[in-house]
């Protein structure tokens, strides 16, 4: 009750500071809206258009803090609609539901909204199918911040380009979180201080640190991942794959290249084999989750103080060690750590995705050079991103020698909001198309996270791009990669366990063949050729 009375009050307040900054002008702009339109040095003015003469209907996943849905007018998107005059009528759901509904909603093709956001990987179908508009020309003549964004970072572009060559969609661009949250290993500093063992670095490291938790409790689970079917768990404990010189399994899926633009898949790589030979090693000697898929039991693991090793965000991590203190564990402390060191003596991890989410204008849009122009400001413009990311001046943020510096209401939240909750309730951090920079990732995260960050800077390698596909070439992964993982899956978890030799890993390798992982491979090298010579 108390969160909701403070967040009506701050909602009334911001409403309150917004009414009166904007009196003063608002019989001019009824009389001329030439008077007060902001000229914007890219080339178009702001307010984009005539304060309420343009609504935008958008179609997307909700705020990830509840209880601040985007439709009760948070005071983020009051002032995105105060300077750029286009309302927005919002169609948002919470993702499990909205996913579901939008299956729907283009299948019929009908009545769809201005802006939608739609999946990734049936962006170019719904492009092909006539749903979605293509975005160049545009963006060539409305959008002066994303062409200069392209300018600026081409391989953003490269990413959102399509197997046509057109852009159909904006994005997420997370090339700070990339830096500043990698995916890691969190590992209990705390017993391997009771066992006189530092962190560990190699292969063999790893191995007496399990064995080492083992034997301080034999309940003790030395290493689990908290997932829900093998593809994750091959994904997951695939973080000590470039030990064995694999290709990236957490964010690239096994694909890789080589130094020659050669395609390879981890999962048919003679390293693969020695790979599962230390997996198996660690089961048979009960150094891994007996399980090997573990779900709903996991957090309770954890608070049970049962679990070595996990792997996860940092912020997941920390998240972890309060757990472990609320209950009763006060000197809980899983610690951020490398992966394991290859032969090479590199500990490599690989970089998360750099764009998420796939935000479109549809062919229903009766106002494209409008919303193009919306986009162009939330999501590429300086003054957007910042209300994106920062919020409200005075609120959530103020500046400081010319650059934005978060607030107590972000850092010391009075309802104990953690920080990303305390700006989503604003209605900043959001699940539309954003750039969040660096200098917020710095304010937002611990002094150990940093300090990790800047730790592994050194180590991460880039992930395989995200390819896209031509319908054709969909239809053809679809119909062979849906037995192929599968197989691998099946496969992963009985070499792991032991239910199937390694001796057969030859006989694994040849029905793969057999069910077209070549033509795959194929596909996939035509997808990164197309990728490498796009401009």
């Amino acid at each position: 009750m108390i969160k909701k009375v403070a967040l009506f009050m701050l909602t009334v307040m911001v409403s309150f500071l917004l009414m009166i900054s904007g009196c003063s002008g608002s019989n001019d702009k009824a009389e001329d809206n030439s008077k007060t339109a902001t000229p914007n040095k890219e080339g178009y003015t702001l307010p984009i258009v005539e304060d309420g003469s343009v609504t935008l209907s958008y179609a997307g996943i909700d705020n990830w803090y509840a209880p601040a849905s985007y439709s009760h007018n948070l005071a983020v998107w009051q002032e995105i609609e105060k300077k750029t005059g286009v309302k927005i009528k919002w169609e948002v759901m919470p993702a499990n539901s909205y996913w579901s509904s939008l299956n729907t909603r283009m299948a019929s093709g009908m009545t769809l909204p201005d802006i939608i956001r739609v999946n990734e990987p049936d962006l170019f179908k719904h492009a092909s199918d006539g749903l979605l508009v293509p975005l160049d020309t545009l963006i060539d003549q409305y959008a002066p911040n994303i062409k200069k964004l392209f300018a600026d970072e081409p391989q953003i572009k490269k990413l959102l380009m399509q197997a046509d060559g057109k852009i159909y969609s904006a994005t997420q661009i997370m090339t700070a979180s990339v830096e500043m949250e990698p995916w890691v290993f969190g590992i209990r500093k705390d017993w391997l201080d009771m066992m006189d063992l530092e962190l560990p670095e190699t292969l063999e490291d790893w191995y007496n640190a399990l064995k080492s938790f083992k034997k301080l409790d034999y309940s003790i689970i030395p290493m689990t991942t908290g997932v829900t079917n093998p593809g994750q768990a091959r994904s997951l404990y695939g973080l000590f794959g470039h030990a064995f010189g694999l290709n990236d399994m957490v964010f690239s899926e096994g694909w890789g290249v080589g130094p020659d633009d050669k395609v390879s898949y981890t999962f048919i790589m003679p390293q693969y084999k020695e790979f599962l030979g230390y997996l198996n090693k660690l089961y048979k000697e009960g150094l891994i989750d007996p399980q090997l898929v573990q779900g709903d039991q996991f957090t309770s693991q954890i608070a049970n103080n049962r679990v070595g090793v996990v792997a996860g965000y940092t912020s997941a991590i920390l998240r972890y060690n309060d757990l472990l203190k609320k209950s009763g564990v006060p000197d809980a402390n899983y610690a951020f750590v490398l992966p394991p060191k290859g032969s090479n003596g590199e500990a490599v991890s690989a970089k998360r995705r750099s764009v998420s989410g796939a935000f479109s204008i549809t062919k229903d849009c009766k106002y494209p050079e409008v919303a193009i122009k919306w986009l162009d400001f939330i999501w590429a413009s300086e003054e957007g991103r910042r209300l994106q990311s920062f919020g409200i001046e005075g609120i959530t943020y103020t500046m400081e020698d010319g650059s934005p510096k978060l607030t107590e209401f972000v850092t010391n939240n009075p309802d104990d909001l953690d920080s990303i909750s305390a700006l989503r309730s604003v209605g900043a951090f959001t699940t539309l198309p954003d750039y969040r920079d660096i200098d917020l990732w710095e304010q937002i995260l611990t002094p150990s996270q940093v300090e990790f960050a800047n730790k592994i800077k050194a180590n991460l390698i880039d992930r395989f791009p995200e390819l896209t596909s031509t319908p054709d070439e969909e239809e053809r992964l679809a119909l062979l990669m849906t037995d192929i993982s599968i197989y691998i899956d099946e496969m992963y978890v009985s070499f792991i366990i032991g239910r199937e030799p390694l001796e057969n890993f030859d006989k694994y390798i040849g029905k793969l063949r057999d069910m077209g992982i070549d033509k795959v491979i194929k596909i996939k090298q035509a997808q990164y050729n197309r990728y490498n010579s796009a401009e």
